[in-house]
């Protein structure tokens, strides 16, 4: 979020929203960078969960004798 508004109470009012990252006007190349690359990696987290692959669990009975596992896939 992009505002000249650096109250407290904006700024909580923002994170309760939903904003990840608060930058306040007038502010540098360098602070617009890092805020836009922390937003890119918190996307690309949320992405990784979503898209995961779930463990997968494997069980093997061969007569009396059972095996389980978890893939490393």
């Amino acid at each position: 979020m992009m505002t000249t508004n650096a109250g407290r109470d904006a700024i909580i009012m923002a994170i309760q929203l939903g904003v990840t990252q608060y930058i306040v006007k007038p502010f540098s190349v360098n602070e617009l960078e890092t805020k836009i690359r922390a937003s890119i990696n918190i996307l690309n987290r949320r992405r990784e969960k979503r898209y995961a692959m779930p463990a997968h669990v494997a069980s093997l009975a061969v007569g009396k004798k059972a095996l389980s596992g978890q893939s490393l896939i």
